[in-house]
């Protein structure tokens, strides 16, 4: 009985202690259709938590101005998905390239880069 008791008392330790969340991203680059000067554009991308803990985003921020986030951070449950909204200005004439960038617990890849591509047209 006490073997069994100890086996049990291993195993519920053992599936505690491996408990991790991992981020998913759908599309990490984002294609935005040709914006004119001034316009702006909406969109979203869809983040999920694969992992058996849960996900805390805890940090979401944009490496340009011209790109407003939803969120400053995120809290997913295992198996949970939900949609980051953000916007996008047009500022430059030309292509351009915005990041957004999400700091997770996420055991694999606590950093990851969301890439916003534009184009100007004027």
């Amino acid at each position: 009985m006490k073997k069994i008791l100890a086996l049990i008392f291993i195993t519920v330790l053992y599936s505690c202690s491996h408990k991790e969340a991992r981020l998913e991203i759908e599309d990490e680059i984002i294609n935005v259709p040709e914006l004119v000067l001034g316009s702006t554009a909406i969109d979203s991308v869809k983040i999920s938590n694969t992992g058996t803990n849960i996900l805390h985003i805890s940090k979401i921020f944009s490496d340009c101005t011209c790109t407003v986030l939803d969120s400053n951070e995120i809290f997913l449950d295992p198996g949970e998905s939900r949609f980051l909204k953000f916007s996008v200005k047009a500022g430059l004439p030309g292509h351009n390239q915005q990041k957004i960038v999400l700091t997770s617990n996420s055991k694999e890849n606590g950093s990851r880069v969301i890439v916003i591509r534009t184009k100007l047209i004027t």
